[in-house]
């Protein structure tokens, strides 16, 4: 296609203002996380969102529990009890970070994108894929915490339906709220083998993603070769947005950039909240490496293991036993 213009503003189309609006847009309806409804928000995220220290505190809130019911009597005086979803509250990190593209990536930007939505699409891509990134480094070190605990299976094995049920089981009475799998395309190449039996291509399904034995699937090599991770809905804090003393978009111009020809710089700023629920952060680190956040050490599972939202699968890398 052809680009009309050499200035930043020409390759946007529209005001600064608009270009952030459309990118936040576009994370809410096309990123992969919100989508599949592994993510859900809380006022204590919008409130870390608010600015200020970066470490902030977010609630962890139970399953329904069936434990506990009262009896009703004639007695005026015997108050009933009443329930209380929340188990405790963690402390969890929010991430201000940025990046900024000349005029030839913007280029290049909206010939990729163009047909879905140009710089704009292309900008929340780009983010899309550092939440992703962030997220799967922290739902890691959570998983290694907890080790045997919240893993099943082993580096020689096969990946099957098998495995999918022992992870569940370690949920107990919890086992069939997971609704998510994270896995690589090896095994869903394997799982697509079963089509029309517990494969349902998203062509076919009302959620728009892949399914397998009705759970929702986002295939990535992200968590390794043989490495598939179960997740129940609502079970990864998140928020997303430009803290107040930022701008989202700004365009800077570099009278002297070029050799003194002049250059442009457009700057886009994300921060994010991304925390697994029921987690807590116990890391002295503000601003965590992506390699920090899968450490081990930095964190620790606070509720019981029935009630957290993640399984670690463990299996050979092409899902085929040894």
């Amino acid at each position: 296609m052809a680009i009309v213009g050499t200035t930043v503003s020409n390759l946007v189309g529209g005001t600064e203002k608009r270009l952030a609006g459309s990118v936040d847009f576009l994370t809410r309806t096309e990123n992969e996380l919100v989508r599949s409804g592994l993510t859900v928000t809380s006022p204590e995220t919008a409130m870390l969102m608010q600015g200020g220290p970066r470490k902030g505190s977010i609630p962890y809130l139970l399953p329904l529990s069936t434990d506990e019911v009262n009896v009703s009597n004639d007695n005026i005086n015997d108050q009933g009890s009443t329930g209380n979803l929340t188990a405790d509250e963690f402390s969890c990190l929010r991430f201000d970070l940025n990046y900024g593209w000349g005029v030839t990536d913007l280029t290049k930007m909206v010939t990729q994108y163009n047909a879905n939505g140009g710089i704009a699409a292309g900008i929340a891509a780009y983010w899309d894929g550092i939440i992703k990134k962030y997220a799967v480094a922290s739902i890691n070190g959570v998983l290694a915490a907890g080790g045997n605990a919240v893993k099943v299976g082993t580096t020689t094995g096969a990946f099957s339906d098998a495995l999918i049920i022992d992870a569940e089981a370690t949920a107990e009475e919890n086992s069939e709220s997971f609704d998510i799998m994270f896995v690589t395309p090896a095994i869903r190449a394997l799982m697509k083998k079963q089509e029309g039996n517990a494969f349902v291509p998203k062509s076919r399904t009302d959620t728009k993603f892949d399914e397998y034995q009705g759970k929702r699937l986002i295939t990535t090599s992200a968590f390794g070769a043989g490495v598939t991770v179960l997740a129940r809905s609502n079970s990864l804090g998140f928020d997303f947005g430009t803290v107040p003393y930022q701008v989202a978009v700004e365009v800077e111009r570099l009278a002297n950039g070029g050799g003194g020809g002049g250059a442009e710089i457009l700057h886009s700023r994300r921060s994010f909240v991304i925390h697994p629920q029921g987690a807590n952060w116990t890391g002295s680190m503000v601003v965590p490496t992506t390699v920090e956040l899968a450490a081990a050490a930095q964190w620790a599972i606070e509720v019981p293991v029935k009630d957290f939202g993640f399984r670690k699968i463990v299996h050979s890398a092409t899902g085929v036993g040894a």
